[in-house]
């Protein structure tokens, strides 16, 4: 099932395995972040639940931004889910780096800087 919220996150799910993408945006920030996070909450609060977001296409998060990513990531501990981040650009690698973040989350298929 395929399920478009606030037009800016996509989401695909099939029984626990959830994919979420984000759509017409570049950036995670306080300004889009409050109905993004409510979605993710949503779903890695399903035990079992096995949470993709692919983070393709997002270049700068702020603070709020990787509030949320950490939130979702301690609920998942919670709840015996799984939360990983696919297509993490290196704009955002760095940013996570520099925040001392890059070891908290489960980090896959890192897309490399044009």
């Amino acid at each position: 099932m395929r399920e478009i919220f606030a037009n800016i996150l996509v989401v695909e799910r099939e029984g626990l395995k959830v994919s979420a993408s984000f759509m017409d945006t570049n950036k995670l920030t306080a300004l889009n972040i409050k109905m993004v996070k409510q979605i993710l909450v949503k779903l890695i609060t399903r035990h079992g639940t096995q949470l993709e977001l692919d983070m393709s296409g997002i270049r700068f998060i702020d603070s709020s931004g990787f509030d949320t990513l950490n939130l979702i990531h301690q609920l998942g501990k919670k709840y015996n889910s799984t939360f990983v981040l696919t297509g993490v650009e290196m704009e955002v690698l760095d940013m996570m780096d520099l925040l001392r973040k890059y070891h908290i989350f489960h980090i896959h298929q890192v897309t490399p800087a044009c």
